[in-house]
């Protein structure tokens, strides 16, 4: 999808300068942040293996740590993502309900910014579907070395645009398949 870095740049901008309220999900602590951006990085490089083209928002400053996109057969999987990261494999956080409700509006409003967005007006006659989720990774580090394991993945929430039937169906085990971020 062209320009779907730059439009999620743009959605994120706007989600804050509008006071869509709970910035980023994470950690303020500089440890836990280096922890959890190291995360993301192990994410997007599932997501890359998945054939997913994934971005980190810009500062982690809402509710998805990654926005990702991939063409499909007849339509584009877009997918939000929330990233916990922990050294300690036993303490990755999950989402709160508040958490996934954010995550869940953030969707409409990616939803509502494709449809007036100049940096997507190519794709107004395209069906689109936008899922939500969570990966939970342990940052094991064994002496210099640091090795991230996935443990928890979830997926909350669908939006579809123009899709139905069992183009819809299809659609939504795809992106059931691509939340678990396994191949």
């Amino acid at each position: 999808m062209k320009n779907f870095e730059s439009f999620t740049n743009e959605t994120v901008y706007i989600w804050n300068n509008e006071g869509m309220g709970m910035n980023g999900l994470g950690s303020p602590e500089i440890s836990k942040r280096k922890t959890g951006d190291k995360g993301e990085v192990f994410i997007l490089k599932k997501l890359k293996a998945l054939g997913f083209d994934g971005f980190v928002t810009p500062g982690s400053k809402s509710p998805a740590d990654i926005f990702a996109v991939k063409r499909r057969q007849n339509y584009y999987h877009i997918m939000l993502i929330q990233v916990k990261a922990s050294k300690n494999a036993n303490s990755i956080k999950k989402l709160t309900h508040n958490q996934i409700e954010k995550l869940n509006e953030l969707a409409k409003f990616v939803k509502e910014r494709i449809r007036k967005s100049e940096l997507l007006k190519n794709y107004g006659s395209s069906s689109i579907l936008i899922s939500t989720g969570y990966a939970g990774v342990h940052s094991n580090q064994a002496g210099e070395n640091l090795r991230h394991l996935l443990k928890h993945t979830d997926r909350f929430h669908f939006i579809k645009i123009k899709l139905a039937g069992d183009s819809l169906k299809t659609a939504k085990e795809k992106a059931e398949i691509a939340h678990s971020l396994k191949k």
